[in-house]
């Protein structure tokens, strides 16, 4: 499976140290690598706070744009709340994702994974997004 991953830190201090993305993107990698993911393609949102609606940050627009355009069958994020802090745009999303045939890879919940090619990976992810 081809997959895209996404990293996103919230302040601009954060963006210009680089604090937390690298290990973002570390930790994606390895999980791609664990699970025989093809990772196409690294997409990072620096300084964007995890508020904003996905389809409204820069990163967030190219992630869905190379969705559509079937270059991914999958997202790889490190934590939910990296991509999504509302609950109806996570759940929106994921659904059209779902219809589309995308699968989400959500690799640290307190040490477990998420992916919503199973029916409880699908139950997690409605259950989480609440609380992210």
């Amino acid at each position: 499976m081809k997959a895209i991953g996404y990293t996103r830190c919230s302040t601009n201090e954060q963006a210009d140290s680089g604090l937390g993305l690298d290990s973002q993107a570390e930790r994606i990698r390895a999980y791609a690598t664990m699970r025989s993911l093809d990772l196409v393609e690294l997409i990072t949102d620096a300084g964007v706070s995890g508020g904003k609606p996905l389809a409204s940050r820069d990163g967030g627009l190219r992630l869905l744009d190379a969705l559509k355009s079937k270059r991914a069958e999958g997202v790889v994020m490190l934590k939910l709340d990296r991509m999504f802090r509302n609950a109806g745009d996570c759940l929106t999303t994921v659904e059209r994702w779902e219809k589309a045939g995308v699968a989400l890879h959500v690799v640290d919940l307190g040490g477990n994974a998420i992916d919503t090619t199973s029916a409880a990976g699908r139950f997690m992810l409605v259950v989480l997004a609440g609380a992210a």
